[in-house]
């Protein structure tokens, strides 16, 4: 995993939780702004989740992770 790749899934990873967060806010506290803060921290959780600009995305990375496990399964049986 590249240092860009890394950064994208921490940045992602902290993304998620804001949205977790403002959408307790949002629906259990009545703070319907949050809403809008779920909605855009979200949007920004999926985009560092599939952006490929500088290296691989996250996406792909573990797209290549699960491969390489389901090929070394087969090569054992």
């Amino acid at each position: 995993m590249t240092s860009e790749t890394l950064s994208n899934l921490i940045f992602g990873s902290i993304w998620c939780v804001l949205c977790t967060c403002s959408l307790i806010g949002a629906i259990f506290y009545n703070a319907h702004h949050q809403f809008v803060l779920a909605g855009l921290s979200g949007s920004m959780a999926y985009v560092s989740y599939v952006d490929d600009y500088l290296s691989e995305s996250v996406k792909h990375y573990f797209c290549k992770v699960r491969r390489a496990k389901r090929i070394q399964k087969l090569k054992r049986m």
